[in-house]
């Protein structure tokens, strides 16, 4: 009798880990599909108020005073900070949005207050709105978006609850390493959380003969000089992914050679 139970037990355990698995990978294939459908808008705009949320909590931890919060409907936005710790605020960001979609996801997971969770999220994003957020329509967007949190959280069936927090965990996972690689390779000349930590922050990278980063180090510095060794740094970046890359010694020697010679004239 006790071994059949603990053995219904094992059963149940196993068929619920199978079911979160299917339940994740479903989860991910239509947050894929969809990615550029109008339906996951409000979802992704959603992480981008998670992103600039962070920013501005990290600057309030590190004593700053948060002078301007944006969202715009382009899936962007940008916090104005007056003081706090500069690595800390500018990391947030990404590491904000990965932490919110994951606390969210996994309180999903448990299925035992999704409509709590629903309510209180709503309420939370009503509050950051009123302290924070300066323009029109991220003021619009976050009143709207509690308003009908609430409602949801009040009214609509549980597991639809699940479904909907489940989406958004999920999609907040999944923005961030889109949101780098957009930052530092798609979109690298604009003006994005990854080059301002370039500009502000140097990395001392030591190579290898082979291209290998053996050692590194940040250094704080917001001045001229860190901004135009960033630079060169990004000059010999890009000389090591053509030697990896496309092999090409010409354009190598050449990126070499530029970053060498505007170091020299600089100094």
């Amino acid at each position: 009798m006790i071994k059949a139970f603990i053995s219904s037990i094992k059963s149940n355990h196993q068929f619920n880990n199978i079911y979160q698995i299917f339940y994740l990978v479903i989860l991910l294939g239509l947050i894929f599909y969809f990615w550029n459908h109008t339906i996951l808008y409000p979802f992704k705009l959603l992480v981008v108020f998670f992103h600039e949320t962070s920013h501005a909590l990290a600057t309030i931890v590190t004593g700053g005073k948060v002078k301007d919060f944006v969202v715009i409907q382009q899936q962007g936005g940008y916090v104005v900070s007056d003081g706090g710790n500069r690595f800390i605020i500018l990391n947030s960001g990404y590491l904000g949005s990965l932490l919110w979609g994951l606390l969210i996801y996994t309180v999903a997971i448990k299925n035992k207050f999704n409509k709590v969770l629903m309510i209180g999220l709503g309420i939370i994003i009503g509050l950051i709105t009123i302290v924070f957020v300066k323009n029109l329509f991220a003021v619009l967007f976050g009143l709207v978006l509690t308003a009908v949190m609430i409602l949801i959280g009040k009214y609509v069936p549980d597991r639809i609850n699940n479904f909907i927090l489940r989406l958004i965990g999920l999609t907040s996972m999944v923005y961030v390493p889109l949101d780098i690689f957009s930052d530092t390779i798609y979109h690298a000349r604009s003006k994005s959380d990854a080059t301002l930590l370039a500009d502000e922050f140097k990395a001392k990278v030591v190579m290898d003969s082979s291209g290998l980063m053996r050692d590194s180090s940040i250094i704080d510095t917001s001045t001229e000089q860190s901004m135009f060794e960033g630079l060169v740094t990004r000059h010999m970046f890009n000389a090591l992914m053509l030697k990896l890359g496309s092999g090409s010694f010409d354009k190598l020697i050449a990126e070499i050679e530029w970053a060498i010679k505007a170091y020299d004239v600089d100094c």
